[in-house]
């Protein structure tokens, strides 16, 4: 499986921008049309988010949000087997997130960072290559039911230093890195379900994790 994607990836860096582009808006169509869940649920959102606005408008946004959640897998497949030299190329981190880092570096302490789960968030998982001395990271995720590609996309994901901790493990991983004056990532906004607590997300109430306060 990892082969498949790094295969895939070598692929996708063959094909020029501008192309990608265009295959990307594309294929942002097609998901678009035939996910009606999905495309229900982006349409109700932008609504209650962004009232006012003209169902023209609405569905403008909502297919731009599907091409870019085709970028976000292509980055994924692109980057698979990118080096160093190619992610700094590529990504680079602001000044203000580098000075961030050296302070806490200075001063470590545990750390916990609440991440928006929005497209193109792969570029995290590149941050070390923009920071002398990033430290020790973790990220809470939550696992595909297919095991080879779990374990394959894991493997990719953590070969730069930031490394993933299963949902299914529990709260103990994340509290021994802590432990260490670590940094732990947790996505917030993803819905929770029965199990998440209400918040307030957008004036609108919804399910969060509630991982944070824990």
């Amino acid at each position: 499986m990892k082969w498949l994607i790094l295969g895939i990836g070598c692929v996708l860096n063959r094909i020029p921008e501008t192309i990608g582009n265009k295959i990307c808006r594309f294929l942002g169509l097609v998901v678009y049309y035939t996910l009606g869940n999905r495309r229900r649920i982006l349409l109700h959102n932008l609504s209650i988010v962004f009232p006012g606005k003209s169902d023209q408008w609405y569905r403008h946004i909502a297919k731009i949000n599907c091409g870019r959640w085709v970028e976000t897998a292509w980055l994924f497949f692109a980057a698979s087997g990118w080096s160093e030299t190619q992610i700094k190329r590529h990504i680079t981190l602001s000044q203000n997130l580098v000075r961030a880092i050296e302070n806490r570096n200075n001063n470590p302490h545990p750390t916990i960072v609440l991440l928006p789960h929005l497209n193109l968030m792969e570029t995290m998982l590149y941050m070390p290559c923009g920071s002398k001395e990033f430290p020790e990271t973790v990220l809470f995720y939550r696992s595909f039911r297919h095991k080879a590609l779990t374990k394959a996309m894991q493997a990719l994901r953590e070969r730069l230093g930031i490394h993933l901790v299963n949902r299914k493990e529990g709260i103990a991983p994340l509290e021994a890195v802590l432990d260490r004056n670590g940094v732990v990532c947790i996505f917030f906004d993803q819905s929770a379900g029965d199990a998440g607590c209400l918040t307030t997300f957008c004036e609108r109430l919804a399910s969060s994790t509630p991982l944070p306060d824990l």
